[in-house]
């Protein structure tokens, strides 16, 4: 893929379909740990609640561990579920590999031309904040998204956290920063920025 990306690094296609392909495998080895380490929990929540149903402890407590259990088993569902929808985009990225490669060996300089690529030899923006490369990454792999759906993303797949200076209080959820009018200035200027890169490159219109 690195290969691939050096020969064409002007084709759109194969930016996205490598982005696609590097975001999915990571969304499925997260989702892989987060499975093990739920499961891992469960194990030991089982072998204590039986430790404590044979000791015969306080009724209240096997109780609360077994709702705790219930809870677990729940997030274990819902991960493996994540982790199965991220495998079937893997699968379909890895489906275009050949494709990809035609155009390679064929077209070792293959450019879609495009207003903004026709005057642009820049390459992809290079980010020290871990904050703007997954930004950078969702706007490439949809360039329709919403600085709001954005957000909602951060929060559901966990792949960084919400900066301090973002936090209010005890809040760590990028959607409620982002509906607090005194933080969303700062996100919708850091995603617009990631925008206007890209753009300024050709990958969104």
């Amino acid at each position: 893929m690195e290969h691939m990306l050096a020969a064409t690094s002007d084709h759109l296609g194969i930016e996205r379909v490598a982005t696609e392909l590097i975001s999915a495998r990571t969304r499925v080895r997260i989702f892989d740990a987060r499975t093990a380490s739920v499961h891992a929990k469960i194990l030991a929540l089982e072998r204590a609640l039986s430790t404590t149903q044979v000791h015969e402890l306080a009724a209240h407590r096997p109780k609360l561990m077994e709702q705790i259990l219930e809870r677990l088993d729940s997030d274990k569902s819902s991960f493996q579920s994540r982790r199965e929808e991220w495998q079937a985009r893997l699968n379909a990225a890895l489906s275009r590999l050949p494709e990809l490669r035609h155009i390679s060996d064929q077209h070792p300089t293959a450019k879609i031309e495009t207003p903004h690529t026709k005057s642009k030899a820049e390459s992809k923006p290079d980010y020290r904040s871990e904050l703007k490369r997954a930004i950078r990454m969702l706007l490439t792999i949809s360039n329709d998204t919403t600085d709001l759906q954005v957000c909602r993303l951060f929060d559901k797949d966990g792949m960084v956290d919400l900066p301090e200076n973002w936090q209010t209080g005890d809040n760590r959820s990028f959607e409620i920063a982002y509906k607090d009018p005194q933080q969303r200035p700062k996100i919708e200027k850091m995603i617009s920025k990631v925008r206007t890169d890209l753009r300024n490159i050709g990958i969104l219109k």
